[in-house]
Parts: structure tokens; C-alpha cells; sequence
């Protein structure tokens, strides 16, 4: 969890620097995913044919992704800097109170249903 956290402060310092927005969504959603513990236990369980077929869904996802976000930014007239710490102003109270009471349901559901 610490890992995420630190990518997350690195990528809000990098941010107002310019970066694209794209470029910030892989950077957050490949770090974890490639990392040498992950890719030794795919190569380990699954085998080498299994493990390039992993990093290659990688690669081409997140330049798909990447390039999605950013023309998403483009095509919105979006800046990803002028949202960073203000998270109050950009969502709405009755959005933040749906999702957090989505979410607490998700949990209690997955609490009790592991039960039986």
C-alpha cells in the first residue's frame, strides 16, 4: 500500500510539471504490475510463454489507455493540475456519500457471503 502511496505523491509532484495526463495513468497502473516479484511468480506458476503474453497485454493496454486518457483531457479541455488538491470541489457531497455508502455495502456483502 505504501508503494501506491508513494507513486501517488511522486506522480502530484510531476503533474504540474506538465506531464501528460496519460503518461501519469500508466506510470500509477504499470508500476504495480510490473514489478520484479509479480513477474517472477507469473514465470514461476504459469511458465515464460505465459509471462510474455502478460507484459505484452501490458504494453499494448496501457498505450492504449494512456493515449485514451490523454485525448479525454484534450477533448474536455481538462488541465490535470488545476484539480490537484482540490478533490472537495471537484466532486459534489451526494456523489461522495453514494460512493462511500456503494462501497460499504461491497464490504459487508463480501463479509457475510464468505461466511457460508
Amino acid at each position: 500500500m505504501s508503494v501506491q502511496l508513494l507513486q501517488l505523491q511522486l506522480l502530484l509532484l510531476l503533474l504540474p510539471k506538465e506531464w501528460i495526463p496519460g503518461a501519469a495513468l500508466v506510470f500509477l497502473l504499470v508500476g504495480p504490475a510490473t514489478n520484479i516479484a509479480s513477474l517472477t511468480m507469473i514465470a514461476g506458476l504459469l511458465g515464460k510463454r505465459s509471462l510474455i503474453i502478460y507484459l505484452g497485454s501490458i504494453i499494448v493496454f496501457s498505450f492504449f489507455f494512456g493515449i485514451l486518457a490523454s485525448e479525454m483531457y484534450e477533448f474536455f479541455s481538462m488541465e490535470a493540475f488545476s484539480y490537484q488538491g482540490h478533490g472537495s470541489h471537484v466532486t459534489n457531497q451526494e456523489m461522495t456519500i453514494f460512493a462511500s455508502v456503494l462501497l460499504m455495502s461491497i464490504f459487508i456483502y463480501g463479509i457475510f457471503s464468505s461466511k457460508k
